[in-house]
């Protein structure tokens, strides 16, 4: 009985470290972007690098400023040429919705597929990718997120970095706003309104991701 109540409290203060209510700062929402693309299947040739990006666009729709939408708009996925340059695959358009008031919503599409997100509160517990075509259904549980309550370029303490679970293991975490993934996949300056995110067989710079993300615009 005793290391059940022990085992109890445990997961009850685990819990209660990572789930932070969910704040509409840039880290935060292009971090749901990335899950988004990160759960569309890309496969990609050894000269070739997967790139993402999209950028966030924030508006107060009354002047107290209490109900706020945020639109994400880009591309998950485009699979490039890093020698030649050259587009292989122009990827998936996304495109994405919060409608924060009294309820808050995420709501928009990728590619063919439908995007919902549910909240408890102020917190996403599950990101839901629907084909309205062949109706299959891929749930994202994030309930035991660690969200940034800072949107900052460098984190002084290693709580304050963004740290994604799902269904037991860690599927993306950051470190000074570059947020890398479970397949492989490198965020970067994901503190600003536009990021970019590449996949490739070795690690990319930040700059050179910047520059084949350049190629989609």
């Amino acid at each position: 009985m005793t290391k059940q109540i022990y085992s109890l409290i445990l997961c009850l203060v685990s819990t209660s470290v990572l789930a932070k209510d969910f704040k509409y700062n840039y880290k935060n929402i292009n971090t749901i972007a990335s899950i988004i693309c990160e759960a569309l299947p890309t496969t990609a040739q050894a000269n070739e690098t997967v790139v993402s990006r999209f950028n966030v666009n924030r508006t107060k729709l009354n002047e107290q400023g209490k109900e706020l939408q945020v639109e994400v708009n880009g591309t998950c996925n485009a699979v490039i040429n890093h020698k030649s340059k050259e587009i292989i695959s122009f990827g998936q358009e996304l495109n994405l919705q919060f409608t924060i008031n009294k309820k808050i919503s995420l709501t928009g599409q990728v590619g063919l597929d439908q995007v919902q997100a549910r909240f408890k509160g102020k917190r996403p517990l599950a990101i839901k990718i629907s084909n309205p075509y062949t109706n299959e259904l891929q749930s994202i549980d994030i309930a035991r997120t660690r969200w940034s309550n800072k949107n900052t370029l460098i984190n002084f303490a290693k709580k304050d970095n963004i740290q994604i679970r799902s269904k037991g293991r860690i599927i993306a975490s950051e470190i000074d706003s570059t947020l890398k993934t479970a397949s492989g996949s490198y965020y970067y300056n994901i503190w600003r309104f536009s990021t970019s995110g590449c996949r490739t067989h070795a690690k990319i710079s930040s700059e050179d991701c910047d520059q084949l993300a350049n190629i989609l615009n």
